[in-house]
């Protein structure tokens, strides 16, 4: 039995889109890239419509794999459709998800904020984790194959959509669905929001490294997209609880984060609050009263590994493409003069590996990696060990791990903002060509 949400809802059949009544929608059609794209509006509870516009449906047949396309920000709601370029030759969804900030497709990140609806609910996290979470329940209720066939369903998304892409992918990809998520693209996403709080381990300086002449910052580069998603981190999310959702940070799901839910965002608030408690006390407040009271407000967890997927769930850790541009690391030498270096590339953008490094900092390689590597531990602790077991003709687990999540450094970024450059496309398309015949 369908939803009371979806009942209102438009369904897609083949001769279109048909309107039902007390649901409003539009039918918009562009010239300009040869593509039929029909919108539709998704009720998400009593906190308004997200919609959805489906590209080029009816050039193909409801078996054929789906993309779903996730922007980089949220888009203005009277924007035109759009979806990637290297997208063009695939049936696609694209979950135009709400979330307070500025348009990747008006601008960029210095652009204004846009009116991404007329409500009363503020549109800070979770909002574009409903949205997409009711757009993917109607994707899947509506565009579904008939009887027992099956459909493939691969995801992209670019920064922010990239966070949205990589908790999707992870939480749908039940082996045995009829329409389930089997992989994912995700490019300069932000996989573990936590590393920008001052109490992350990477913004504390160990011994070792304070031994050293030379020490890479944990700080993104002043300018870089990665410092303007900094920035505006307390309107993405509005608290800092939110930053420790695993769908937000999707590395949680793979481990604890080892630190505190902070007050805020700021970085002396935790020195803040302790004054405050050590002043409660008053002056009648004993030695042992003020060393417990320091050390309750300091004390963290410690971080653990967690069983992802759980071991009675039908999840599957599914394909990963996770692409990055060359990190950018700000450095600091003996005289205190700062620079600012980067990993090197070769002039076809192919990333040249002169020798195995630990990746230290907080940047787009750096997130990626801490991802792609969870989920490569996730696969040589659970997934390949029982395979072993029934399938003989397994015998090299490493490949099937390799091909399973691969992380790639696409080098220099492009000048357009927000865009994948030439190595990343090039990327993209032949990932999904190994996966969609068409």
């Amino acid at each position: 039995m369908k939803s009371s949400w979806l009942s209102r809802s438009s369904r897609i059949t083949r001769t279109g889109l048909r309107r039902r009544p007390g649901h409003p929608h539009r039918v918009l059609s562009t010239t300009s890239s040869a593509s039929d794209v029909e919108r539709v509006q998704v009720r998400c509870g009593s906190s308004g419509f997200v919609t959805i516009d489906l590209h080029d449906l009816r050039k193909h047949s409801d078996s054929t794999p789906l993309l779903i396309h996730l922007p980089p920000f949220a888009v203005p709601a009277d924007d035109l459709p759009h979806r990637p370029i290297f997208l063009h030759r695939y049936p696609t969804a694209v979950i135009n998800y709400r979330w307070t900030g500025p348009s990747s497709l008006t601008g960029g990140p210095n652009a204004a904020t846009p009116q991404v609806g007329h409500l009363d609910t503020p549109l800070h996290w979770p909002t574009p984790l409903h949205d997409v979470s009711f757009a993917y329940k109607w994707i899947t209720e509506n565009l579904s194959p008939p009887k027992m066939g099956r459909r493939d369903v691969y995801v992209h998304g670019s920064y922010l959509g990239a966070t949205l892409a990589a908790s999707l992918a992870l939480t749908e990809s039940h082996s045995h669905a009829r329409m389930g998520v089997r992989g994912f693209i995700a490019y300069n996403g932000i996989y573990n929001w936590t590393m920008f709080l001052p109490e992350h381990k990477i913004n504390k300086p160990t011994a070792a490294s304070r031994s050293r002449a030379k020490t890479a910052t944990a700080q993104p580069v002043e300018g870089s997209t990665l410092r303007f998603l900094e920035q505006h981190m307390p309107v993405w999310f509005n608290s800092p609880a939110g930053l420790f959702d695993p769908f937000a940070s999707p590395c949680l799901f793979f481990q604890t984060s080892g630190m505190l839910v902070p007050p805020s965002f700021a970085q002396m608030d935790a020195l803040s609050a302790m004054v405050d408690k050590l002043a409660a006390l008053g002056i009648n407040g004993s030695p042992a009263d003020l060393m417990m009271s320091s050390a309750s407000m300091f004390k963290a967890p410690r971080r653990s590994a967690l069983v992802f997927p759980p071991r009675k769930s039908t999840l599957k850790i599914p394909a990963g493409l996770l692409l990055h541009d060359t990190a950018e690391v700000v450095s600091s030498a003996k005289k205190g003069k700062a620079r600012t270096t980067k990993t090197a590339s070769s002039s076809s953008g192919a990333v040249v590996k002169r020798r195995r490094r630990k990746v230290r900092g907080n940047h787009f390689e750096a997130q990626a990696t801490e991802l792609g590597g969870l989920m490569r531990r996730s696969l040589e602790k659970l997934e390949i060990p029982l395979r072993m077991k029934w399938d003989e003709d397994l015998t090299d687990g490493d490949e099937v791990v390799r091909a399973r999540v691969k992380v790639e450094d696409v080098g220099e970024p492009k000048s357009e903002p927000m865009e994948v450059n030439e190595r990343g496309e090039e990327l993209i398309r032949r990932w999904l060509e190994e996966r969609i015949l068409l």
